[in-house]
């Protein structure tokens, strides 16, 4: 039953994948794309660029909420995004050039592959958290808001050549663009293993930050080729604006052995079903 053309469903699945979002950094096309295609029965290409037209507001509310609590790596923003905003737009170029009919199968596949991707590349990040600085599994995730001292304790210098950090925009910028998926959870992932010195809080606000250029940009483009049903992304918004905000006021409190596990767990299934 739809309420003044608000599809309850659709708003569920808003709420769903905001809260995830606002919990951990990532998994809004992760969650959002998948359940689009699979449950609601939506083209992948539409599904990809109306998941990407509510993801700018999730991650305009997650990352101000980081920038207020001066948690974003600047620095690093300003690089990954110089590759992976033009990156983007290629990717949505890569979809108009091969044609609609033709990439439908394709993009579902690289769906599944992305979600498959980011969830092993969060299990490897989490073991190279623990062996870079020695520290038993963090007992929080996402951290908004802790102290200098603390953060200070743990930054790091950016001693990585420039252009690792230009390929990874690059690669997260075009999958992006074509799959909606990575913008949190590969990015967030890759970053760990390029700058394993960065403090979680910082690691998920650069994320969010870096990720609200990205996604903003390949959204543009998106709505540039007809990709986007606004009407969806309405209703996907609905939900999704209280759970970012809900997600991160428990995100200090949130056991990560507890989120990241669960979360492995949704992107993996969701992938291994796509493909």
């Amino acid at each position: 039953m739809h309420i003044l053309g608000i599809d309850p469903g659709i708003v569920a699945a808003g709420l769903l994948a905001g809260f995830t979002v606002g919990l951990t950094g990532m998994g809004g096309g992760a969650i959002t794309t998948p359940l689009l295609i699979l449950v609601f029965r939506v083209p992948a290409v539409a599904a990809v660029g109306t998941d990407l037209t509510a993801g700018v507001v999730m991650k305009l509310v997650g990352g101000g909420v980081h920038a207020k609590a001066g948690t974003v790596r600047w620095d690093l923003v300003r690089r990954l995004s110089m590759a992976s905003v033009p990156a983007t737009v290629l990717g949505v170029m890569a979809i108009q050039f091969v044609g609609e009919a033709h990439v439908e199968g394709f993009v579902q596949r690289a769906v599944g592959v992305a979600l498959l991707a980011g969830a092993g590349a969060m299990l490897l990040r989490s073991r190279r958290v623990r062996r870079a600085l020695g520290l038993k599994p963090p007992e929080t995730t996402l951290a908004v808001g802790e102290g200098e001292t603390s953060l200070a304790a743990v930054r790091t210098d950016l001693r990585n050549p420039a252009a690792l950090t230009l390929a990874l925009g690059a690669l997260v910028g075009f999958m992006v663009g074509l799959t909606s998926v990575g913008s949190g959870s590969l990015m967030i992932a890759a970053l760990t293993w390029l700058y394993p010195r960065l403090h979680s809080s910082e690691l998920v606000g650069t994320d969010l930050a870096q990720a609200f250029l990205l996604v903003t940009a390949a959204a543009i483009a998106h709505m540039a080729v007809g990709h986007v049903d606004f009407g969806l992304a309405g209703s996907l918004l609905v939900g999704a604006v209280p759970g970012v905000i809900a997600g991160a006021r428990l995100s200090s409190r949130a056991p990560d052995h507890i989120v990241r596990p669960a979360l492995v767990t949704v992107l993996a299934a969701t992938g291994l079903k796509l493909l």
